[in-house]
Parts: structure tokens; C-alpha cells; sequence
């Protein structure tokens, strides 16, 4: 359900809405987990609660007819949830325990447990794990922003650093990517990069209340937000399709997806 607090103007804004309350409930009980020389980090539920409050503002941005704040919101969205995916793709492939290392291994407890053990060692240490998982550590434990962390934000943190790194490390987000969403990321990345840079004086404009062709351009934004969603549920799907798994089971949410 919605925010009590807010009640929405578009019904197919408050859509997406709804598939986030469901991706914050499947993401907050199946958590991501690993472990680095600050101890163990995970990943939940909070870029989903985060979506839920810049949907609404989105909304109300629409209603309100400032389109170039309400397209700034939908940028980062985007960015955001491509975050979300290289830090989940990230987690997802650690670089723990080898195939052979694992072998050693049988399933009684205390074997089970000096397993467990060694991995752990293995993942504090931090000598395995990629520039990527490194990076990553330092997003977890709040310490990106710092100055000396410069060349990490530059090389792995902005959207097409995210979008480069999973088509890389997955063969499927490739295929996919290149054969069924190049065209509708090149259309909407250029779009909000003109918003966020105020490539031209319409983007000012943009965002006055009062507006010629308000439903056209509801509906352009409202496209361009979809489009975004299309992208992330689609390789969310690939790395993880778990998480769609009370979406799926939804019969209103199955239809919007």
C-alpha cells in the first residue's frame, strides 16, 4: 500500500510504486552478505525504500508541473538502480574459497564449520577479491566520499561505469543488452543527461507549472520512468530472479511487470 501521507495523481506512477513495496519486502528477506576488513556488510531492501519516496516525489513533481525536477528524480532512479545491480552482481560472485579449496571439504559440522572458517579469513583478507569488491567494501562502510577515494568513485561509480561492469562480468546482460535494450538506454540516457546538464533552454522551461500539451508530456515522463524500470526489472531478472518472486505471485503486480 502507498504512504498514508501521500495520495497519487497518476495511476500508472503509483504502479511502479507498488512494485517497489514488493521488491523492499522479497530484497529485506533475502539479504546479500559478505565480509571485508571492517566486518561483514549486506545489502537489503534500502534502494527499494529509497525508490519508494523518490517515486512519490516524482509524482507529485508531474502534478505539479515541474517536469525538469521531476526528470532529474527519474536520472536517479536510473543510476541508483543500476547501482543496486552492480553492487548485488558484485556480492553475488565474491571471490571466496576456490572449487578445489571447497572439495576438501565433506558435510560433516566440523568440517563444515573450518569451511566456513577459511572462507571467512579468506574474504577479511581482501587478497582475492577484485579492484571492483574493493571499491565496493568501501561504499558499504561509508568511506567512498573521502578524498584518498577518488580514483574508485571515478573508475566504478556512475552509470555507465555500472552498465560497462555487468556487461563485462555476464555474458547474458551482454546478449541481452546489446540485442533488446542498447536502443531504449541510448534514447533515455540522452534525454536525462539534457535535464541534469541543461543542454538547451527548454530544460529551464521544462520546468514551469503552467504548460502547453500537459498530457502529452506527462506521458513522455511517465515513458521515460517506465523505460528505466523496464531496464533494471530485466537484469535484476538475469542476476537474480529470485527477487522478483513475490512480484510474479501478484496477480495485479504480474500485469504491470
Amino acid at each position: 500500500m502507498s504512504d498514508i501521507n501521500y495520495k497519487f495523481k497518476y495511476c500508472k506512477i503509483e504502479d511502479i510504486y507498488h512494485i517497489f513495496c514488493c521488491l523492499s519486502d522479497t530484497t529485506f528477506s533475502a539479504v546479500e552478505l559478505s565480509i571485508g576488513k571492517k566486518g561483514p556488510y549486506i545489502i537489503s531492501c534500502e534502494t527499494m525504500m529509497s525508490m519508494m519516496k523518490t517515486i512519490e516525489t516524482i509524482d507529485f513533481c508531474c502534478y505539479r508541473g515541474a517536469y525538469s525536477d521531476a526528470y532529474m528524480l527519474i536520472r536517479k532512479c536510473r543510476d541508483d538502480l543500476l547501482q543496486y545491480l552492480f553492487i548485488l552482481k558484485i556480492i553475488k560472485n565474491r571471490h571466496g574459497l576456490t572449487e578445489a579449496e571447497l572439495e576438501q571439504f565433506c558435510l560433516e559440522p566440523e568440517s563444515l564449520i573450518k569451511m566456513i572458517e577459511m572462507e571467512m579469513e579468506v574474504l577479511i583478507s581482501g587478497d582475492r577479491k577484485t579492484e571492483a569488491e574493493l571499491a565496493a567494501e568501501k561504499w558499504f562502510y561509508n568511506e567512498l566520499s573521502e578524498a584518498g577515494n577518488a580514483r574508485d568513485r571515478k573508475k566504478f561509480f556512475e552509470a555507465a561505469k555500472y552498465k560497462s561492469y555487468l556487461m563485462c562480468n555476464d555474458k547474458d546482460i551482454k546478449y541481452i543488452f546489446q540485442r533488446f535494450l542498447c536502443d531504449k538506454w541510448k534514447y533515455e540516457d540522452r534525454k536525462l543527461n539534457n535535464y541534469v546538464h541543461t543542454n538547451g533552454i527548454k530544460y529551464l522551461t521544462d520546468n514551469y507549472q503552467f504548460q502547453e500539451n500537459i498530457e502529452k508530456k506527462d506521458q513522455e515522463l511517465i515513458e521515460t520512468l517506465q523505460n528505466v524500470i523496464d531496464i533494471f526489472l530485466t537484469l535484476l531478472a538475469v542476476i537474480d530472479s529470485t527477487k522478483l518472486t513475490y512480484c510474479a505471485t501478484s496477480n495485479k503486480l504480474y500485469e504491470n511487470l
